[in-house]
């Protein structure tokens, strides 16, 4: 139909689908030829990454163009309709470099969870699409070798790939020959920390002050025998931080202790920034801030 090059094949619902530059074409099996184009069904999006495309049972998942240009993550659906799910944000993150390197996978999880892994190595970074609640994450691993001047640094999510096999959910590192298993009772990467971090938007009142008495973290408490949390925030909007502060998650069958951050100031951009960097089991529910607004 269109002379462009093609990139990726794969196999959906007993069909071919051709990944082009320019443009995705379906082929069937119809009895008469090898294989003949699906009539009325080409969509005239490309394909930017080779290995970004990824299947589960509700479509395709793929780092794509339009005519417009630009990249985003798209999702092909049964009815062969294109919808684009990567949020403002992240689209920005996708067009600083060309990502043509980019991979990516499915991963479903033992709670229900269906996640799309996408690898950037030009950005030493992972993206991760929540299916289930339409919500994107950043994941990253501490690399299993120094750099040059000694230090771990954060690198790209360790899991290259994903397999069920036998009740277990096994992962292959990108960093060597290892597979890995997924198990809930540990907090590592190959006994490397793992960072948990979570960042607010920009929460602002038309500009106006506001003033931030208290925030208060809704996490399981009475569950770790130690570790502790690591508090910042800025008052620019992200651009600079005020000194970070430890802050101690509670001891051991401590189910009643809240983590609170109190009198923080007056300013007019907030952004909250809190991380986990011991291994423990820390789920982090909620964020609640007692806040007073201003008139100017």
């Amino acid at each position: 139909f269109k002379p462009d090059k093609v990139k990726a094949i794969l196999t959906f619902r007993e069909e071919i689908y051709c990944f082009g530059d320019e443009t995705i074409e379906i082929y069937i099996n119809d009895g008469e030829s090898p294989f003949s184009r699906q009539s009325r069904t080409s969509v005239y999006y490309g394909l930017t990454a080779r290995d970004s495309v990824a299947i589960h049972q509700g479509g395709a998942f793929f780092l794509g163009k339009s005519r417009n240009g630009g990249s985003d993550v798209y999702m092909l659906g049964n009815d062969y309709s294109v919808t684009p799910v990567s949020s403002p944000g992240i689209s920005s993150i996708l067009n600083q470099y060309t990502n043509e390197d980019a991979e990516g996978f499915i991963q479903t999880t033992k709670d229900g969870h269906i996640f799309y892994h996408l690898h950037l190595p030009s950005l030493c970074t992972t993206l991760v699409y929540d299916v289930t609640t339409g919500m994107w994450h950043e994941r990253q691993s501490t690399r299993p070798f120094p750099d040059s001047d000694g230090t771990y640094l954060q690198g790209m999510y360790r899991a290259r790939n994903f397999v069920t096999f036998k009740g277990m959910n096994l992962y292959g590192d990108w960093y060597s020959g290892k597979i890995f298993k997924e198990d809930s009772a540990v907090s590592t990467d190959d006994s490397l920390p793992r960072i948990l971090r979570r960042i607010s938007p920009d929460l602002q009142n038309e500009l106006k002050y506001l003033s931030v008495y208290n925030v208060e973290l809704d996490v399981n408490p009475g569950v770790n025998a130690s570790g502790s949390m690591m508090f910042r925030y800025s008052i620019d909007g992200g651009n600079t931080y005020e000194r970070e502060e430890f802050i101690a998650l509670g001891s051991l069958g401590a189910y009643d202790n809240k983590v609170q951050i109190n009198s923080l100031g007056t300013a007019r951009n907030w952004v909250i920034d809190f991380s986990v960097s011991d291994p423990i089991d820390v789920i982090v529910m909620q964020a609640v801030g007692k806040v007073s607004p201003g008139n100017w």
